[in-house]
């Protein structure tokens, strides 16, 4: 039986969380979810998605926190891949045991926002093109109000390993369009070989696309659009920038669309011209009629998003 689709914060998260921001500007919550950058502009390198109990905070594509109550108190687990910190003018360390001193790894988290970009370009380490992308697009496009949508734990939280697993329905990203239909988009790199297929075989993203449409978009929009309900919920008794500006958004939510929209990036003016062009042409004739195609993902808007080149 399939897992539940389920998204919602417990009251004592929400409060506790809410208690912390409003009682220390210098806190590290209140750091996290009003991060500015040095001309006091906010500053979007964070995405926070709500789990079934718990938050996941989310950075270059990776899962960086996970944020729940236990015994009455803010909880924060993170990977210890993420927590080592390294020397920067030598990061080498002898073996005998000489050097072990010299390791040192993030404790807290108040320290964890202080050296928030050396462990932003950790966890870049560990994931590829697609997902960094992808968690650009969440933390700049404000309608974006889930990322790795999948019934459950996503595939990268709390580990590394990420293996590709085609019976789990994992969704790149799920956003609420102005007029509060929600739409999914799957993402792809250009270079990604599920986007080709031999000369009498379909595309393997073509399969992933129809399954997402038909187990999660189709089976369960009644669950899906109720969790999302409870997401919006959630984001607006939560206190701090971050979920301020997302809010006009998240409250538009009334319908689910059924359809995945495709997402290609990754490649240069050459490229768009020769390999993008037979990749759409093998697409289209083996369904995909609706895609976003940007070279580079940093150019990708809501606008373009919600306005998908059609065949």
């Amino acid at each position: 039986m399939a897992k539940p689709f389920r998204r919602h914060l417990p009251d004592n998260l929400i409060e506790k969380l809410n208690e912390l921001h409003g009682r220390d500007p210098k806190s590290w919550w209140h750091r996290l979810v009003n991060c500015r950058d040095a001309k006091g502009k906010p500053d979007r390198r964070t995405f926070f998605a709500v789990r079934d109990g718990y938050l996941s905070v989310y950075t270059n594509g990776g899962s960086l926190l996970k944020i729940t109550v236990e015994d009455g108190a803010i909880s924060c687990q993170i990977h210890e891949e993420y927590v080592i910190q390294r020397n920067p003018d030598n990061p080498y360390v002898r073996l005998d045991g000489a050097d072990s001193h010299r390791i040192q790894t993030i404790g807290s988290p108040d320290k964890l926002v202080e050296k928030f970009e050396q462990v932003r370009r950790r966890v870049g380490v560990f994931m590829g093109g697609e997902r960094q992308n992808v968690g650009d697009l969440a933390n700049r496009i404000l309608n974006v109000i889930d990322i790795e949508a999948t019934a459950g734990p996503s595939e990268s939280e709390g580990r590394l390993a990420m293996p590709v697993d085609r019976t789990r329905d994992a969704i790149d990203l799920m956003a609420v369009a102005p007029d509060g239909v929600i739409w999914s988009f799957e993402a792809k790199l250009l270079a990604n070989k599920e986007l080709r297929a031999g000369e009498n075989s379909v595309p393997a993203v073509v399969e992933q696309i129809r399954r997402y449409s038909q187990r999660m978009l189709v089976n369960r929009k009644p669950e899906i659009l109720e969790a999302y309900g409870k997401v919006a919920q959630a984001y607006r008794r939560l206190e701090g920038r971050a979920f301020e500006e997302r809010r006009e958004f998240f409250d538009r939510v009334k319908d689910l669309r059924s359809e995945p929209v495709l997402v290609i990036f990754g490649y240069d003016r050459d490229q768009q011209q020769g390999q993008l062009k037979s990749v759409l042409r093998n697409l289209w004739k083996a369904g995909i009629r609706e895609c976003v195609c940007m070279g580079n993902c940093s150019g990708i808007t809501a606008a373009h998003l919600f306005t998908p080149r059609e065949k």
